[in-house]
Parts: C-alpha cells; structure tokens; sequence
C-alpha cells in the first residue's frame, strides 16, 4: 500500500510538473509574442520618424498654400482652355493652378505629379535648393521606392544617425532625376520662375536639368514672363519651345456672364 502511495503522489507531482511545464511554454509563447509585437511597434515608429525627418529635411518649403490659394481665385468652369498674357498678374499663376489639379486628378503610383510655386514675397520659395528638394518630397510621397532613392541620400549626409551635412544641390538634383525613374510618367509644373529675385538663373538652370537625360518619361511646364535670363537658358540652352499666353474670348465672356 505504501508502495502504491508513493507511486500515486509520485505520478502527482509528475502530472502537476508537466501541467506547469505546459504554462510556463504558454506563458513563453505569449512573452515573445508581445515582444514582437513591441519589436515590430518600435520598428514601424523609428522607420516613421526616420521618414519625417527625410522629408522634412527637403520638404522645407510647401507650395500647398500658393496652390490653395490660387485655386480661389480661379473661375469655375474655365482654366485649362484659358490661356493668359505672360504680363505680370495676368493670371498665369491661376492657370497653374488648375494645369495643378488636373495633374493630381490623372496622378497615380506610375503616374506621378510634381509642382512648385516660386513666390516673390517668400524668399525661402526663392531657392534653388528648396525648390528642387521640395519636388524630391511630392514624389518620395507618391512612391516608395522613390522615398527610398531619396532616403539613400539622406544617410550620405549622416553620421551615426545625425544630420551632419546640408545637402549640396547639384547631387539634389542627380538624386530628383532618378526618382523620375521610379514612374512610367511624371509631370512637372513650376509657376513663377521669374519671382526668383537674384536665384532665377539658377532656378531656371536646376528646374531645367531635369530635360538634359534621355529619359522620355517627363513632361515640365514653367510659366513666368519672358525675362532675358530665363530665355537664355530655357530657349537657347534647353530648347523649350516658347509660348506667350492669353485669354480666349469665350473664356472671359464666361467669367462676365456669371
């Protein structure tokens, strides 16, 4: 009987050990469960911090309020058959406008659209650097592989995670070329070329050298008036094709009617 006692607390405390193995595995399993949950939260927020510090490195300056702007003034029904004189405050920025938003309409993850308002009362919208970083950022946000060209970049100008350099803009610009690879097509419009102040040949010249590549994917639209220093490098260096805008009757007949 003694024997059979033994034997039964024996396969008791077996039986109770093996309960115990069974929750400390359970309890194993739900510990690294949280830690890759915890793991893969810290990942995603250090990856989402990392992107807004990308971004807002060469995001400085956003055209979205000249956009907004802009689109207030324009005339319901009229704007993309409405062609403007190139005479200061003749509408041209309007006009941008909605080239803008029908753009953004047609825009996809292929198919992607770029813009910026150059503004003579913001200096800040008057540099080179900021204008060209600023179309770097519409497109990082359109397309991931994008963002990553243009996070590749962003670490040269680090050292152990720290900014530590300012982006030098002909290696902007090298960088913004290639993530014009990354779409089937990509439109890009810039308003106010001539509202650069002392930068608009460099302005000109940085917008410009997107159309040195063989790349047949883009299409850029400048509108501003028809300065010497601009012709110089859009007509006689670039080879654009030049184009004095104005209103068409029907369109002003439109906007007196209503």
């Amino acid at each position: 009987m003694i024997n059979v006692a033994l034997l039964a607390d024996g396969l008791g405390a077996t039986l109770r050990a093996l309960s115990r193995q069974d929750e400390l595995k359970e309890e194993i399993r739900s510990m690294r469960t949280e830690i890759k949950t915890k793991w893969a939260m810290e990942i995603h927020i250090a990856l989402g911090r990392e992107r807004r510090k990308v971004l807002a490195l060469f995001g400085r300056v956003d055209p979205a309020f000249n956009h907004q702007a802009s689109l207030k003034l324009r005339h319901p029904l009229t704007g993309l058959w409405l062609w403007l004189s190139g005479i200061p405050a003749a509408g041209k920025t309007i006009l941008a406008a909605s080239l803008i938003e029908d753009a953004a309409n047609e825009s996809s993850s292929t198919r992607a659209l770029t813009y910026f308002y150059c503004d003579y009362k913001d200096t800040e919208k008057q540099v080179p650097l900021n204008v060209i970083g600023s179309l770097t950022v519409h497109l990082a946000r359109q397309n991931e592989d994008a963002f990553l060209l243009l996070h590749e970049f962003y670490k040269t100008l680090c050292v152990d995670g720290q900014l530590t350099h300012q982006p030098q803009l002909l290696a902007l610009e090298t960088t913004l070329q290639s993530m014009t690879r990354c779409f089937e097509d990509v439109s890009i419009i810039v308003d106010g070329l001539d509202e650069c102040g002392d930068d608009i040949s460099s302005v000109a010249d940085s917008v410009t050298s997107l159309t040195t590549s063989d790349q047949s994917n883009k299409r850029l639209l400048i509108l501003g008036r028809d300065l010497y220093e601009i012709r110089c490098i859009l007509v006689t260096s670039r080879n654009f094709s030049p184009l004095d805008i104005a209103a068409r009757s029907e369109d002003l007949e439109l906007y007196v009617a209503t």
